[in-house]
This record gives structure tokens, C-alpha cells and sequence, in this order.
């Protein structure tokens, strides 16, 4: 990535995890992985999604939850919401059993309560902004 590049990338007003797309992008660019004539609106939204999935992925993974209903929790979810869409159905889908044997300490009360509150956390701070740029 070149020196403008990194500039104009400073100068975003924009979250990390956005920042670091757009630098996958150029980077895509530079190594000419993506192909000139390629639509950019095209190429945006396959690395915004894809960030996007990989994301809800790693959270389903760290935490043991279906990423279906993840997924059916993000497309709902609006900054600021009170309560998450979907979330009954999230906590139903856990496995604590899983999650207890990478986190012996946790306890079956506050597991599905911590899993809530970084759930919105990732909402509010990596899912919506990534799909605020897609729009």
C-alpha cells in the first residue's frame, strides 16, 4: 500500500475493523488480486460480507452458538436497539457443555449473560459499522 494510501486511510472517521477492509482492499488491489475491470461496488460488498461472516463466525465459534442464528440476529439488529433480535433463540442454540471445557470457570448463569452483553458489543461495534458501509 502506498504512502497516499495509508494517509487517506488515516483520515476516515471510520471503525478499525472498516479501515482494515478498505486496507484489504487496496492491498487486493496492489497485488492484482482483483481483476481492473472488476465493478468496485462488487468488490465491496465481497469484502464487507466477507468480514462481515468471518465475524459472526469467530463469535460462534468462541462462544459455541449457532452463527445461523447469529446471522438472523445481525440482519435484524439496529444501533441502539434495547433488546438484540433474536436472542432467545441464540441462547437456546448454545452448547455450554463445549464452552465450559475451554472456560472451566464460567458458571451456566452468567455464561448465556456475558455471551448476551459481547454479542451487542460486537453488534454495536464490528457488525454495524461494516454494514453501515454497504449501504
Amino acid at each position: 500500500m502506498c504512502k497516499n494510501q495509508r494517509k487517506a486511510l488515516q483520515k476516515l472517521n471510520k471503525e478499525e475493523n472498516v479501515k482494515a477492509v478498505y486496507r484489504d482492499i487496496l492491498n487486493a488491489i496492489d497485488q492484482e488480486v482483483i481483476e481492473e475491470k472488476e465493478d468496485i461496488f462488487a468488490v465491496k460488498r465481497r469484502f464487507f460480507t466477507g468480514k462481515k461472516n468471518e465475524t459472526i463466525e469467530a463469535f460462534s465459534q468462541s462462544w459455541c452458538v449457532s452463527s445461523h442464528e447469529l446471522h438472523a440476529s445481525a440482519i435484524q439488529y439496529m444501533m441502539g436497539m434495547e433488546s438484540i433480535p433474536n436472542m432467545k433463540s441464540i441462547i437456546e442454540s448454545k452448547d455450554y457443555d463445549a464452552f465450559k471445557t475451554m472456560h472451566p470457570e464460567v458458571k451456566p448463569f452468567t455464561y448465556p449473560q456475558r455471551m448476551k452483553r459481547e454479542w451487542k458489543k460486537v453488534l454495536d461495534e464490528q457488525i454495524v459499522p461494516l454494514d453501515d458501509e454497504l449501504r
